[in-house]
């Protein structure tokens, strides 16, 4: 089997692959040193990376990544020397930069509440409920359906708030017993239209007067009151604080700053992302603001900056 890597990517000619096609034979070149194309199809083929171009472009590059290094020893090079170590981190220390800075901005962010959490559980911020479940199957028969819904229906006149979680039993639900039918706290867009439709549609403390029908079948649901999750929204409300806090500041500096992203950003992102070192002189605007503009080669400057773990 390796041996068959090998041969494979032997033909598949990676010193094209990764750019040098002036010499197919060579993949790189640092200095007066070179990546040979059967050099870098054996460190390939030994590996178990994917056969792929930009596997083969990230080792070549790593590669010369390395020889620049052991060139730059070999002239008596310091990494003492401060500029050197600023040329070298700059990405390291913009981002401790930018999270001294944040952590500045965001001080309080926590403590900004719009009402106080019960007002805003009440408001639909997020939902918490209990339902009995009624199973309809796929491809059920209308006589299927009417028993199905018979059956809710005679558990929906009996439940009651204090009851509820009793008649939980009766579900078809997997589990619902154990738990009382509790599907916990949940936002929106986290449960099917229908179902979340019919949780909004009540208040809190309050069972559904009608079923509610879903793709899974017919339930009764009861909207949990604010007392029974308190202390499971608390968390949630502070994370919901920051969220609101730091999309209103974000959006204020754009405005004020006149931030514009050009129409063909995204597709020229995912260009440089695939070969960083291809974009390292291109000028060209990717978004403008206020005094500058951020250009594709520094924003390859930053996709190079992450490590490979990062998969960006």
């Amino acid at each position: 089997m390796k041996s068959y890597r090998l041969s494979v990517l032997g033909a598949v000619a990676f010193a094209v692959a990764c750019g040098a096609a002036s010499n197919p034979d060579v993949a790189a070149t640092a200095g007066n040193q070179q990546l040979s194309a059967a050099r870098l199809a054996e460190i390939v083929g030994q590996s178990q990376a994917p056969l792929e171009k930009d596997v083969a472009r990230s080792i070549a590059e790593l590669w010369v990544n390395y020889q620049l290094v052991a060139l730059a020893a070999a002239k008596g090079d310091s990494l003492t020397d401060p500029k050197v170590m600023q040329d070298a981190l700059w990405s390291n220390l913009d981002n401790i930069r930018v999270k001294k800075f944040y952590d500045n901005v965001s001080k309080g962010w926590q403590a900004q509440v719009p009402g106080s959490d019960e007002e805003r559980y009440n408001s639909g911020e997020a939902y918490a409920a209990r339902h009995i479940l009624i199973k309809t199957e796929q491809g059920a028969t209308p006589e299927q359906i009417a028993a199905a819904k018979s059956k809710a229906q005679g558990i929906l006149q009996q439940a009651t708030p204090a009851n509820f979680v009793s008649l939980t039993a009766r579900s078809d639900e997997p589990g619902a017993k154990e738990r009382g039918g509790d599907l916990g706290l949940f936002g929106k867009g986290m449960m099917v239209p229908e179902f979340e439709k019919c949780v909004a549609a009540l208040k809190p403390g309050e069972i559904s007067k009608e079923l509610c029908q879903s793709s899974f079948g017919f339930h009764i649901i009861y909207r949990s009151p604010y007392a029974d999750v308190a202390e499971k929204f608390a968390p949630i409300a502070k994370q919901r604080n920051v969220a609101i806090a730091e999309s209103t500041y974000l959006a204020k500096l754009e405005a004020s700053n006149e931030v514009k992203v050009e129409a063909n950003a995204t597709v020229k992102a995912k260009a440089i992302a695939k070969n960083t070192l291809g974009y390292m002189k291109d000028n060209d605007a990717m978004a403008t603001y206020k005094g500058g503009k951020l250009t594709a080669s520094r924003f390859a400057d930053w996709l190079a900056a992450y490590p490979p773990s990062s998969q960006i």
